[in-house]
């Protein structure tokens, strides 16, 4: 197999047997480039011809996404810094807080928050929600107030979903 980028090419000189087939072969990729693959067989008369190259463009989600919280006795407001889109569009966001058990859970549809209605249409390159404090002390999260909160949040678009800030 033989893997080509703008144009260079690198040859991979692994054998395979046909009755392992499929193989899969991991390679070292550059986000938004467009890969070409060929592949060629040899039996005991020698090496065949290359195979026609086959083009593939990687994608990827968002870059990762960095939070600041501010809590008080009500609620936790949450702000971020648009992040880099990964060549397509956020089109959601997924936020997680650790619940009592050290465990993030996925924070959806719970009463006093707006962190699942963030307009993905505007230009605003800052971003900001809330949640409130009582949703954290029920179920699944059990938080105390004023304890430690701990919320990680994803950026997601149509390839994929980038990390949390770390």
């Amino acid at each position: 197999m033989q893997q080509c980028v703008n144009g260079r090419c690198q040859k991979y000189g692994q054998a395979y047997n046909i009755r392992q087939l499929p193989r899969t072969v991991r390679l070292t990729a550059t986000s938004q480039a467009t890969y070409t693959f060929q592949v060629r067989s040899s039996n005991s008369c020698g090496w065949g011809p290359w195979s026609v190259a086959v083009p593939v463009k990687l994608t990827t989600g968002p870059a990762p996404m960095c939070l600041t919280a501010i809590s008080n006795r009500c609620d936790v407001a949450l702000n971020w810094t648009r992040p880099a889109n990964g060549g397509s569009g956020i089109t959601s966001y997924n936020f997680e807080v650790m619940n009592s058990q050290g465990r993030y859970q996925t924070l959806s549809n719970l009463p006093g928050q707006t962190c699942g209605k963030v307009d993905f249409t505007k230009a605003a390159t800052t971003e900001s929600c809330k949640i409130s404090m009582t949703s954290l002390q029920g179920a699944p999260f059990y938080l105390r107030a004023g304890g430690d909160i701990r919320v990680r949040a994803k950026a997601c678009n149509k390839n994929g979903c980038g990390l949390p800030c770390t």
